[in-house]
């Protein structure tokens, strides 16, 4: 029986390949070439040795964000090498600028109180990437859930013909410990958040939000002497798309709630200012009234005083440009478009009494 013996070789400084044909790459990268010979036999393989990934460049998502004051963003990272490829993510440390502007070890945002433009910063080793980050008014999440729309609710609790604005249908059968919930919530990043509850009651409550054993927050529920009003606070939620709606203590009526992170602006930030009005003037209007109508950029609204307590202004699609509290006994505001783009907006006005739209057209 004859026996052959192999021999291996490599070209290249520094590479090496053993009797068992293990190729150990050296450290100059390059294409080289493995022989291996048998008597007067030679077979050939190529190996490429490409360098080491070596982290170049940080790119955070998203690199442009508006955030409402107050409300928070999630910021993550993607790491690149010195081929502009993917790679592994390394640890990161995170940094934002901006007075009350904070930012967590996972990268989630949360805005303070200033109006302004600030940067986020990721760094791993000496490599960073930065993001641009406006906060200001307006809202990035602002959902509202009717109670029709709850995806599971525990028995005794059940849907009537609503006698709010607008119809539709209402809970009744509300006491201690009864629950329903809703599976299309859309709150993508923890943080805090207003929320609001449309509830008629005649005795004070208490409203519990959560699930799983999980407890968000307690938000109390006046007397509203069985008139149909929205009660708001402010709760700190996860991210999340089901959570639950419990009573807590009492009993109500449940019409809907919302979940928002607005930020109101009652101090002439986007270019609205309050004319402030007693009560009792005499002058006060009976309608609303807009004008000028077109316009280049100021407008004036007349209101009834008392009839409205936030006023939204929204573009064609439905999305909330700037959002603002309505003063007691205030009867107008004083808007400036000028900033806008030209095109068609709609003033939302919306009330314990009602909604009203008002189309205004910026030339």
């Amino acid at each position: 029986m004859c026996v052959h013996h192999t021999r291996l070789s490599v070209t290249g400084a520094g590479n090496s390949v053993d009797t068992n044909g293990l190729f150990t790459a050296g450290a100059t990268p390059g294409v080289y070439t493995i022989s291996a010979t048998a008597e007067s036999v030679t077979g050939t393989a190529i190996a490429n040795v490409t360098p080491v990934p070596v982290l170049t460049r940080l790119k955070i998502i998203p690199d442009t964000v508006t955030v409402p004051l107050n409300a928070s963003q999630q910021f993550t990272v993607r790491a690149y090498d010195q081929f502009d490829s993917l790679m592994t993510t390394p640890a990161i440390t995170w940094s934002t600028t901006g007075t009350g502007n904070t930012i967590s070890s996972t990268g989630i945002f949360t805005a303070g109180t200033n109006v302004g433009t600030h940067t986020v910063t990721a760094i791993a080793d000496t490599v960073s990437g930065t993001a641009v980050v406006t906060t200001g008014y307006g809202c990035t999440v602002n959902n509202k859930h009717e109670a029709e729309s709850s995806s599971n609710y525990a028995s005794g609790p059940y849907l009537e013909t609503c006698t709010d604005v607008g119809g539709g249908q209402n809970f009744a059968g509300l006491n201690t410990g009864k629950w329903f919930a809703y599976n299309t919530l859309n709150v993508p990043v923890s943080g805090l958040y207003n929320i609001s509850f449309r509830v008629s009651t005649t005795a004070p409550a208490q409203i519990s939000v959560g699930h799983s054993g999980m407890r968000f927050g307690i938000i109390d529920i006046p007397n509203t002497g069985g008139a149909w009003q929205t009660i708001t606070d402010t709760i700190t939620l996860p991210a999340l798309s089901y959570t639950g709606i419990h009573v807590y203590s009492g009993t109500f009526k449940f019409n809907w709630f919302s979940i928002d992170n607005c930020a109101p602006d009652s101090l002439n930030a986007s270019g609205l200012a309050y004319a402030k009005q007693p009560v009792e003037n005499k002058n006060a209007p009976s309608r609303t009234v807009l004008f000028p109508n077109p316009t280049y950029g100021p407008v004036n609204v007349d209101i009834r005083p008392d009839a409205y307590k936030t006023a939204m202004l929204l573009d064609m699609q439905g999305r909330v440009i700037s959002r603002w509290s309505i003063q007691q006994g205030q009867t107008r505001l004083n808007i400036d478009l000028g900033s806008l783009q030209n095109g068609v907006y709609i003033l939302k006005l919306e009330g314990e009494k009602g909604t009203e739209n008002l189309r205004v057209v910026k030339l």
